[in-house]
């Protein structure tokens, strides 16, 4: 889906919805990573690609980051190239804020003296969001 008014209806719509209160936020985390480390893909994978949330409404993925880091798995996230549209993974060396820096967009991304990992290398990829399209394509 491209950008659209479509699109953007519903992104409106997603924001609209009430947050989890963060007991509640911190608790889903909290299953969705003990779901994840469960998975064969997982515990098989040596490297995985996780957005960093852009909002409190976003899944926090932090603990899977966490755990993938501590079994010595590479965590990336991407680094956006707005002008191609592209996308590379970029290995984080921990799941903190100062691994991040944010574009003229505000959109979080690796610090540039970050390694890149190439495509091929990542097992798994997570995407948090509000919602998605009937592709699964990300709105937010």
């Amino acid at each position: 889906m491209t950008d659209s008014p479509e699109k953007h209806a519903l992104r409106a719509a997603a924001r609209s919805w009430a947050m989890p209160e963060p007991a509640a936020a911190r608790r889903d985390a909290e299953l969705l990573a003990e779901r994840v480390l469960g998975l064969a893909g997982f515990q098989a994978t040596r490297a995985i690609l996780l957005y960093w949330p852009m909002s409190p409404r976003e899944m926090d993925v932090a603990p899977i980051a966490r755990a993938a880091l501590t079994l010595g798995k590479r965590v990336c996230i991407p680094k956006i190239e707005w002008g191609s549209r592209q996308m590379e993974p970029a290995a984080l060396e921990a799941w903190e804020e100062s691994q991040i820096v944010r574009n003229s967009k505000g959109v979080p991304g690796p610090n540039p003296r970050l390694p890149n990992v190439k495509i091929e290398d990542l097992g798994m990829v997570i995407v948090p969001g509000i919602a998605f399209d009937s592709r699964g394509g990300r709105l937010g």
